[in-house]
């Protein structure tokens, strides 16, 4: 059995090499079980973060095979100095293989920059994107992933929200070439 999930993972891309922030990562054992963790603003203030919470689990069960993995954050602000350039109430994600309810995400009032996305995208403030749902912010500094549903080899992983790096003066502040993931889930048998 895979299972995993982590409430937020950002690479930052210095020229003296990468540098890996990762926060609340569980992981499942092979046999299946269970794990957990939580976070709050104090572990999330590793990735710019100036409020919020977070929750990571994975469970599965060898002999179905099972596995369900959910991460979440609630309440987000990441501030560029002073401002407030991307905040959420919800973000989350599900992977399921055999599971208890279905692979995705749910996400409410995500604002980048003053912009709700699920609003941006023709959607309810709390939505649930169509898988790979792509956009590219105004500066075009950046590329939104929102829903990044990724699979092979038995395994899927669902990343509510992904941020790709594309220019300098980025509404985050980060180095080119960075990214940036919020809730992850990773679900599967390996075959």
């Amino acid at each position: 059995l895979i299972g995993s999930a982590f409430v937020a993972n950002e690479v930052l891309d210095y020229p003296t090499g990468p540098t890996t922030v990762s926060v609340v990562p569980v992981t499942l054992g092979s046999a299946g079980g269970s794990q957990s963790g939580a976070t709050n603003a104090a572990d999330l203030a590793l990735i710019g973060a100036t409020a919020g919470t977070g929750t990571a689990s994975t469970e599965g069960v060898l002999s179905t095979p099972r596995v369900d993995s959910d991460a979440a954050v609630q309440r987000l602000n990441i501030k560029n100095g002073t401002t407030s350039v991307l905040s959420a109430t919800l973000i989350q994600s599900h992977a399921s293989v055999n599971g208890l309810s279905p692979t995705g995400t749910t996400i409410a009032k995500l604002v980048l920059g003053g912009q709700d996305l699920c609003v941006l995208l023709g959607l309810t403030s709390t939505c649930t994107p169509p898988p790979n749902t792509k956009l590219l912010d105004l500066s075009k500094t950046l590329t939104i992933v929102l829903n990044e549903q990724l699979t092979g080899s038995g395994v899927t992983t669902v990343n509510a929200v992904h941020v790709y790096v594309l220019g300098a003066g980025n509404p985050l502040g980060l180095p080119i070439g960075s990214d940036l993931i919020i809730s992850s889930s990773t679900a599967g048998t390996g075959s």
